[in-house]
């Protein structure tokens, strides 16, 4: 019998491994996600971003967020910090917040023309919610849907409950503004992305929170699946509702007059969770695979390749060695 050449062999081996991985559809993940959860061995690390703008003072022209430009880290944040993980332990009692870094970026108030930015960081690892299994790791991830209620300052400037500290008398000024039926204008108001009436805006402005992120409660295995090929890894993302903040439109009531102009306070809600390469998600936990990176899996069809070589060599020298010593027929 002729002997299989060690080409074929590998091929085969390659084959045999790559049918072993899941598939996963390769595409790009949303850019700027407001919340990156990363999971490495032991190790969660949460990254929050929200950029918010507003252009509101193009309607009320005594309207405008506070400038600032700040963190808060180590000791100073200690109490952020705690505020934090209360939050994160209603929804997973074992979690412990670390390393909670808060920032505060805005720019200077302007005429509404253009917009004026305010963005919120906050970063910190999980810890507490991890378990682990045979090499590898299951993480709970029920607690990304956390949501803080209290004010959260920095440099004395509230970056969570800004609805309620910056916003009411914008609030206030609007109702008035669009109380008139029979006006030039008609208006449409939104708060999060629900329809809300004049007369209801002071008490809806309050639900406008930066730090709730209760729209995440989607189970992660629900969640758009991918592959990032820069990183190797595994990608989960989600992407809320839009219109998050408050959206004024105002429109003609003139006659063939269409155009519509969109003033308020916004941000976009969007969240990518990142897992070793063959991680899986079932409900709310990631079983991250450590051990089984695509170098480990290279090594792996190396030395098979190797061995399956020597293997060949060996059987071919000893079948011509039992072909020499034969005696040749008189």
């Amino acid at each position: 019998m002729r002997p299989i050449s060690i080409l074929t062999v590998g091929i085969l081996v390659v084959l045999i491994l790559a049918c072993q991985s899941p598939l996963l559809k390769a595409q790009s993940v949303p850019n700027s996600p407001a919340m990156s959860v990363s999971i490495s061995n032991g190790v969660t690390s949460v990254s929050i971003l929200l950029q918010a703008s507003q252009n509101l003072t193009s309607q009320d022209r005594f309207f405008s967020l506070p400038q600032f430009n700040g963190q808060l880290v180590g000791q100073n944040a200690s109490t952020v910090s705690s505020i934090v993980q209360d939050s994160v332990r209603t929804l997973s009692p074992h979690a412990s917040v670390s390393n909670l870094r808060l920032g505060l970026s805005s720019s200077p108030p302007t005429n509404g023309t253009v917009l004026q930015w305010f963005n919120v960081s906050l970063q910190f690892q999980v810890g507490g919610i991890q378990t682990p299994e045979n090499g590898n790791e299951r993480t709970d991830l029920s607690w990304k849907s956390f949501v803080i209620a209290s004010n959260i300052t920095i440099g004395g400037i509230e970056v969570n409950t800004v609805g309620s500290t910056y916003m009411q008398a914008a609030a206030t000024y609007l109702q008035a503004l669009e109380a008139p039926s029979q006006g030039t204008f008609a208006f449409r108001n939104l708060i999060n992305n629900r329809v809300v009436t004049a007369i209801g805006l002071p008490s809806a402005i309050l639900r406008i929170q930066l730090l709730n992120f209760t729209r995440f409660l989607p189970q992660v295995d629900t969640w758009q699946q991918s592959y990032n090929f820069t990183s190797r890894s595994a990608t989960w993302s989600f992407t809320a509702d839009p219109n998050l903040g408050l959206v004024v439109q105002q429109t003609s009531n003139e006659p063939h007059v269409t155009e519509k102009v969109t003033s308020g306070f916004f941000y976009v809600l969007k969240a990518t969770i990142s897992a070793p390469a063959r991680s899986i998600a079932r409900g709310d936990t990631i079983l991250a695979f450590f051990q089984d990176t695509s170098e480990a899996l290279m090594g792996t069809v190396i030395v098979a390749i190797l061995a399956l070589g020597s293997a060949t060599y060996l059987y071919e020298r000893r079948t011509l060695k039992s072909r020499s010593t034969r005696k040749p027929k008189h």
